[in-house]
């Protein structure tokens, strides 16, 4: 299976991509009449997209296991060289953790929206959390790269 993959992978995705997008399009298109009479406000209620998004949703949840299948077997199998994995993993953690220490909803903007749509405390302290981390990284990126470039300016 494995050489079959490795010379023929990407065809096979290809095609399957192609099946699915005819598929679809046969769907949508046979009923395109039906959709095209319904009024504006009843548009909501069809039901000739959801094998579109079936199939989008699908695919996408398979490539998230097998992505996370092969990225464990790399590391039980290699686990030497996962090493380097495992510590950007473990920072990337504690880059959550900071930013969610860091993060607090004092001012009033932030709590009449979390109010508005129904975000509960925990929610919210995960949401300061992501956004906090995601800025000491775009931070950290940021310095990497102006560091980086400092250093091939005086080589």
């Amino acid at each position: 299976m494995y050489n079959f993959l490795s010379k023929n992978g990407q065809l096979v995705a290809f095609l399957i991509g192609l099946a699915i997008t005819a598929i679809f399009l046969f769907s949508v298109f046979s009923g395109l009449s039906g959709f095209n009479a319904l009024a504006e406000d009843q548009r909501g209620t069809t039901d000739i997209f959801n094998f579109g998004l079936y199939a989008a949703a699908g695919l996408t949840a398979l490539c998230a296991v097998i992505a996370l299948l092969f990225g464990l077997f790399q590391t039980l199998s290699n686990p030497k060289g996962a090493i380097a994995a495992i510590a950007a993993v473990i920072g990337l953690a504690v880059l959550y953790f900071a930013g969610q220490s860091l993060a607090g909803a004092d001012s009033a903007g932030v709590v009449r929206t979390m109010g508005e749509f129904k975000v509960t405390d925990a929610q919210g302290t995960f949401i300061n959390g992501a956004i906090g981390g995601g800025l000491l990284l775009i931070g950290l990126a940021m310095a990497a790269f102006i560091l980086s470039e400092l250093r091939n300016f005086f080589k």
